[in-house]
């Protein structure tokens, strides 16, 4: 469940974060993880792919960056060509926000020494990430993947109050 309209985290761009105000210090960013505009690999794009699908450069195609250490773009072109060569996006739901992950309880007629977990979700809006609908499900397992940077942080030791 991913709760922007695609998939790449930090490494899909938004506008916002090079706004004059990018911290939300003044009003609210409903930005939950973007890169700036002029960010670049530290790393050479060889040390980032996958064993099975190297970041290699694509040659020859308008809008690709060839660089060892390409911008943020390219970074993102190569998470979205991966799930599509793993067939990804077949189990991804976008636009779908995480509300609350918890130990199910005992699910009927199920194995109550396996731990479930119940995931609560609400569906999005893409055109205004105003909730859309609710649900509920249980999963054998769960992985959270929330990465560090969902909250900025305005001031050296401050916390941005969570959820």
């Amino acid at each position: 469940m991913e709760q922007r309209s695609d998939v790449g985290r930090q490494w899909l761009y938004d506008p916002c974060t090079d706004a004059g105000d990018p911290l939300g210090v003044v009003a609210s960013v409903k930005v939950h993880n973007s890169i700036y505009a002029s960010v670049r690999l530290l790393r050479p794009r060889e040390c980032m792919g996958v064993s099975d699908f190297q970041f290699l450069p694509i040659h020859g195609v308008p809008g690709h960056d060839t660089r060892q250490f390409p911008g943020h773009r390219e970074v993102f072109f190569y998470l979205k060509d991966l799930c599509d060569e793993f067939g990804i996006m077949d189990v991804v739901r976008l636009n779908t926000k995480v509300m609350c992950v918890a130990m199910a309880s005992e699910v009927a007629g199920g194995n109550s020494s396996q731990v479930k977990w119940q995931v609560r979700s609400v569906r999005l809006d893409p055109d205004n990430g105003e909730e859309v609908a609710a649900q509920e499900e249980v999963f054998d397992a769960v992985i959270v993947a929330n990465g560090h940077y969902s909250h900025p942080v305005a001031e050296p030791g401050t916390m941005v109050k969570g959820c």
